[in-house]
């Protein structure tokens, strides 16, 4: 007897072993006795089955497998997308021109791009035109695209403004709703490494080629406590700024004061003629009284002479015959009197002589006093000419106002300065170069910016998975049909009949079912969601040619291959839930999904829907339904070509469903 039909005769023996087992009756009445013989019953008639239909074995044993098909290859479709972001393609767009900085020309642009392209975190792919990379994206081909404008280094190099270098990426949230997300994440976290790169590049200059942070930190230091001096001087200044103020206002009013004074004792001084007048007149008077002096040394010597000739009168008269004694008298009075002009005038020459000596000093002295008045006046002068004038004194006082002020200002100012200097201290790192990278993105401007530009936009995360969870559940209705309408049951009195109307006239109540079922879906995306759609008529035929293309393939599936065409349909379902790209790029699955998503009818739904409701893929909505409409002839024509039809009676032709 050959193998199999041993293993068929003892898997048959198996089963009657156990239908036996099962069905033997109790042998006692007893309640338990009852219930036990109740149940082995039972599960006889169940067992029988499988005994006598070995199909339905089979479609047993593969049941087991449909909960691991479902969750296996739905979680194969998830599993570690962040693995295969590389597959994710990215266009990139550099236009940047570059920058000369400090002596070096800066092409910041390509860095970046030569940064991306050494460690793809995407599937970088460069082109030249930014028009054409946004095109890319809109029509699904690009997943984004990164833009550097032309200016970027120019903008972004300098660092002195917060986000002045624009990296732009472009996103299409109407061709993939988290494929958009990814960009956006990837956005922010572009910018902060750029922006880490070009501080720890603008450190580096001020630190030069050969220089280190350690040196850097101490001449922070030191101008921290320069900075600390000068703020506490700048106080003291501020301090005395009052006092300066009252002093320099005081000192205005006295030199003011002086400047008078000074030019009155100008008005009156005596005339350089004056003085030379007054020499002049001294020195006369020291001449004169030398003649003077000569005058009474002649006087004087008259008078002894007639001092003299007195005396020789008296002896004279002493022979007169005659009136001797009158002429003797006289004489006598006269001899005395001039003995007495003879003393006087000796006195007089004694006291000339002293005159003189005055005269001469007073000379002197007139002469000093003269040229010392004139040297007088002339300081005088000098001084009343160094004197500022009113108009001077006045900017003077205002600049002392002025200076009032800019001490304030020092003083606010050094204070900033050193609260600034205490602040960039305490930023730089404590450690050597290797710090650098972490300390730079806080301690510095962040010069670059991503800006995300988005096409197709998304109102809100329900819009964005509205495209994978309203085929699915179309499909889930065209299954559920399955289990109201027999699709393969055929009245015997049809039999022999073509297939063609045979097949139409079995879809047309399903395909009115479905097309309700799709005026539903549509009725409670848009008023009972809210939902925001571009175009609702064709989102509604969208819907509808996907209900009746997922009802055609479903039923064909079910006359051809019976009732494992619904099994086949269920996991047709999870492959397309899994390989549509509506939860994530397709890129971000495994090989086998990128593989099969062009080929099934929901990956078009989905894309359709897309177009429809968020104007998604530049509006190529022509296409995805021409695929879904072929689905639907080629689905008709395996029904009507390959249609294994189940003969019944016409009085068995009955719903599936219980209705009695």
């Amino acid at each position: 007897m050959p193998r199999t039909s041993r293993s068929r005769w003892r898997c048959r023996g198996f089963f009657i072993a156990l239908q036996y087992s099962m069905a033997t009756p109790a042998s006692s009445h007893t309640p338990f006795r009852g219930f036990a013989s109740t149940l082995r019953r039972m599960v006889g008639f169940d067992v029988a089955l499988l005994r006598r239909y070995p199909k339905f074995t089979i479609a047993v044993i593969g049941i087991l497998f449909v909960p691991m098909l479902y969750a296996g290859i739905y979680l194969a479709s998830l599993w570690d997308p962040q693995s295969r972001t590389h597959n994710l393609p990215v266009a990139v767009v550099n236009a940047d021109t570059g920058v000369d900085f400090q002596g070096h020309h800066v092409q910041l642009g390509t860095q970046l791009v030569e940064k991306l392209t050494a460690q793809p975190l995407f599937d970088y792919q460069p082109m030249q035109d930014a028009e054409a990379a946004q095109a890319a994206v809109r029509r699904g081909d690009m997943a984004f695209a990164l833009l550097i404008a032309p200016d970027f280094s120019q903008s972004a190099v300098p660092g002195a403004v917060a986000g002045a270098g624009k990296l732009v990426v472009y996103v299409s949230e109407g061709n993939n709703y988290n494929g958009a997300g990814v960009a956006k994440r990837f956005a922010p976290e572009l910018a902060r490494q750029l922006n880490e790169a070009l501080n720890t590049q603008r450190w580096n200059a001020v630190l030069d080629a050969n220089g280190n942070i350690g040196k850097l930190r101490d001449g922070v230091g030191q101008l921290q406590a320069g900075a600390h001096q000068l703020a506490a001087a700048t106080q003291q200044a501020h301090q005395g700024r009052e006092k300066l103020h009252a002093a320099s206002t005081q000192l205005t009013q006295g030199l003011q004061k002086a400047g008078n004074g000074v030019r009155t004792m100008e008005a009156h001084l005596p005339a350089a003629n004056d003085l030379q007048a007054l020499k002049d007149g001294s020195r006369r008077l020291a001449s004169g009284q030398k003649d003077v002096t000569k005058g009474l040394r002649q006087l004087q010597g008259g008078a002894g002479q007639l001092r003299d000739g007195t005396s020789q009168l008296e002896a004279g008269a002493q022979k007169l015959p005659f009136g001797r004694a009158q002429v003797v008298d006289a004489a006598q009075k006269l001899g005395q009197g001039a003995s007495q002009l003879h003393n006087g005038l000796g006195s007089a020459v004694a006291g000339s002589d002293k005159l003189g000596e005055g005269a001469q000093q007073l000379q002197g002295g007139v002469t000093r006093l003269a040229d010392g008045m004139g040297q007088l006046g002339g300081g005088i002068h000098q001084l009343a000419a160094g004197l500022p004038g009113d108009a001077q004194l006045k900017a003077y006082a205002q600049g002392s106002a002025q200076l009032n002020e800019g001490l304030t200002h020092i003083a606010s100012g050094s204070q900033r300065l050193s609260s600034g200097l205490d602040q960039l201290a305490a930023q730089l790192p404590a450690g050597g170069d290797s710090a650098l990278g972490a300390a730079t993105g806080a301690g510095m401007a962040a010069s670059v910016q991503t800006v995300v530009e988005v096409a197709a936009p998304v109102a809100n995360q329900g819009s964005g998975y509205a495209p994978h969870f309203a085929p699915m559940a179309l499909w889930v209705g065209a299954t559920v049909c399955t289990f109201l309408l027999a699709f393969r049951w055929l009245p015997r009195s049809l039999a022999g009949l073509p297939n063609l109307p045979l097949v139409l006239g079995k879809l047309l109540l399903p395909g009115l079912i479905a097309t309700l079922q799709t005026g539903i879906v549509t009725l409670v995306l848009v008023w009972g969601l809210q939902m925001q759609v571009r175009q609702t008529g064709l989102l509604a035929f969208t819907l509808w040619l996907a209900a009746l293309a997922f009802l055609a393939m479903i039923f064909a599936l079910v006359v051809i291959f019976g009732d494992t065409g619904r099994l086949i349909a269920m996991v047709l379902l999870v492959l397309q839930l899994a390989a549509n790209s509506a939860t994530m790029p397709i890129a971000l699955s495994s090989p086998f999904f990128r593989a099969v998503h062009p080929f099934l009818p929901m990956s078009w739904a989905v894309q359709a829907m897309r177009v429809a409701m968020f104007g998604a893929f530049e509006g190529a909505w022509l296409h995805s339904v021409a695929l879904m409409a072929g689905a639907l002839c080629a689905s008709l024509a395996a029904a009507v070509l390959f249609a294994r039809w189940r003969l019944v009676d016409d009085a068995r032709y009955l719903p599936l469903v219980e209705v009695d």
